[in-house]
């Protein structure tokens, strides 16, 4: 099955327009867009339409992310990857990475795992996680 990606509101629609670009046949949303989520959709509704769709959300919020990644996760739900986007890198670069991601891997490759971008291209410092967070199970 191919990746299918959502791009949360805090990533640029200039990133997204390059991806475009770069992919023009592959399935991109962004959130506020027609089919995706409205503005303002909160990141555990988020995670629950990317699992429902089958798609990896792509998202700059590293701040909350990590913690509804571990409660979506502990009430028994997947994900079909998180893509976390490191600051201080160009669009040119984070593209790069979701090219590869979109052309190079499929939707199951990425059950339950988060990478942070850039980390795939040129031999940098493996930084994939393949497991899901951490859940205190107490």
């Amino acid at each position: 099955m191919e990746c299918r990606l959502l791009l949360d509101e805090c990533v640029p629609f200039a990133l997204s327009q390059g991806l475009r670009r770069q992919c023009p046949n592959r399935d991109i949303l962004q959130v506020g867009e027609p089919d995706a989520p409205t503005k303002g959709t909160l990141d555990p509704d988020l995670l629950l339409f990317c699992e429902a769709q089958k798609r990896m959300l792509v998202s700059g919020d590293r701040s909350t992310l990590h913690e509804h990644i571990n409660l979506h996760r502990a009430a028994g739900n997947n994900s079909y990857g998180v893509a976390l986007i490191s600051r201080g890198y160009t669009f040119a670069r984070i593209v790069e990475d979701l090219v590869l991601i979109l052309e190079c891997s499929s939707a199951d490759e990425w059950v339950n795992d988060l990478v942070y971008l850039p980390s795939l291209a040129r031999g940098s410092q493996a930084t994939v996680y393949a497991a899901p967070l951490s859940i205190n199970r107490s």
